[in-house]
């Protein structure tokens, strides 16, 4: 079992990203031991690199895509630490922007690998441990594309729309657990996977209707995601909480 009870671990799957990275940031100050995941070795140890020198926190290298990987990593983060009490599942991959027709039978497979059936085993493996200690938090990132769809992102979209039905039936599963799931859905946010040409940005941001015009900050979701961490928000489970300026609401 860990050491110090009173610290809590938090595991944050895609901590390489731009929200991984913010949430990282988010729950260290939090005073949780956080875990950094992400497929690319860099960018998980830079993720750790920017947190104060004082708190306790490890990089983990792991392919979201594999699923027996991602099993046995996760698992092994619970093993040394004796518990997961946060579970951020944060990964994701948005594969091309193309068609629908375009995409290749590997490309579908790949999206749903890394968005959802990595998510899926990510709390498979962690939920054990949660279930003993009668307290846990999953959050599950989905995106704005799963409940309004996306131009050139038919995977990506319906990767992220299986991780809301995974989150709601999951909650009601563990409805008398004292373990939460919860889902944010955010729109356009400042991250690498939104660094796109201006041309298709510009497409986009027709088709929002968002506070100021101006796109979102990882930061934004990151305080959400440290909320619903929180106890404070021991009593909301199976939400999906929109972060994306009310892009969700359509026209005005």
């Amino acid at each position: 079992m860990r050491r110090d009870p009173q610290h809590k671990v938090a595991l944050i799957t895609g901590a390489g990203g731009g929200i991984g990275r913010a949430a990282l940031t988010a729950l260290a100050r939090a005073g949780m031991v956080c875990v950094a995941l992400d497929l690319d070795p860099e960018a998980a140890h830079a993720a750790v690199d920017v947190l104060d020198a004082e708190t306790a926190s490890e990089a983990v290298v792991c392919d979201l895509s594999d699923g027996e990987m991602a099993r046995r990593t996760v698992e092994d983060v619970v093993r040394r630490h004796g518990a997961v009490d946060v579970l951020v599942n944060g990964a994701g991959w948005p594969g091309p922007l193309q068609g629908a027709t375009k995409n290749t039978r590997a490309q579908w497979h790949r999206v749903m690998d890394v968005n959802y059936h990595g998510s899926v085993e990510c709390a498979m493996a962690v939920l054990p441990g949660m279930k003993e200690q009668r307290r846990g938090r999953i959050i599950n990132i989905s995106s704005l594309s799963a409940v309004q769809g996306a131009r050139g992102q038919a995977a990506y979209s319906g990767s992220k729309a299986a991780l809301l039905g995974f989150t709601y039936a999951l909650a009601k599963e563990l409805l008398r657990s004292q373990i939460t799931v919860n889902a944010i859905t955010p729109g356009f946010i400042r991250t690498p996977m939104t660094d796109l040409p201006e041309d298709v940005r510009a497409a986009w941001r027709l088709d929002l209707a968002v506070l100021g015009g101006e796109m979102g900050e990882p930061e934004d979701v990151a305080e959400v995601i440290a909320f619903l961490a929180s106890d404070q928000a021991r009593y909301i489970t199976g939400a999906v909480i929109p972060v994306d300026g009310g892009a969700h609401l359509g026209y005005p």
